[in-house]
């Protein structure tokens, strides 16, 4: 069984879909798949995976085991973080009377079953106003914004972590079907 296979099972562990029977893993594939789920930001996640095979006497060693178990915790700590960055962006905005939404990875990580160890990333908001609007707003306040386009631009409301503004909550590659999109969304934004 290759090492991706393991990984798939681990994911399997991990959603209740493989009772975990006969994954024999060695100290090398432990260190490997540490790797991939880091790689693949999925080492949260696959913790849990962990505590099920410990169960059944398979873990990794101590050395492995402590590092996933820091890593795990730094998850925590930087989506606690993220989680209020975000509430600050949300009532940045809220407070000159623009509704916004946190996309992607932080917003959607409330549908995780624990989304305190998806690992993540940058934050990214829609704001329901112009672009034009919303980037001097952010300027005149002393924000730094580069990278404008069509769909957002990213802007240095914190030190330590990307933001982009999104301007559009979602852009199609088909001309015509963009076109439809702003009407679908003020049909649906609420």
């Amino acid at each position: 069984m290759s090492i991706e296979e393991k990984f798939f099972i681990l994911l399997q562990i991990v959603i209740g879909r493989n009772d975990n029977q006969g994954i024999d893993l060695s100290e090398k594939e432990w260190n490997t798949l540490y790797d991939i789920a880091i790689r693949q930001s999925l080492a949260g996640a696959i913790f849990d995976a962990l505590e099920i095979m410990s169960q059944k006497g398979q873990k990794p060693s101590l050395n492995i085991l402590c590092d996933w178990i820091g890593f795990n915790e730094q998850i925590k700590q930087r989506n606690a973080q993220l989680d209020q960055f975000c509430q600050k962006l949300t009532s940045y905005f809220e407070k000159v009377g623009y509704k916004s939404c946190i996309l992607k990875g932080q917003g959607v990580a409330r549908l995780y079953p624990k989304p305190e160890v998806r690992q993540p990333g940058d934050i990214d908001i829609w704001v329901d106003a112009e672009r034009d609007d919303v980037v001097r707003l952010m300027q005149s306040n002393g924000i730094e914004v580069t990278y404008v386009d069509y769909v957002n631009c990213h802007a240095s409301f914190f030190d330590d972590v990307d933001v982009e503004v999104h301007f559009r909550p979602i852009w199609m590659f088909n001309p015509f079907v963009n076109r439809k999109v702003p009407r679908w969304i003020r049909e649906n934004k609420d």
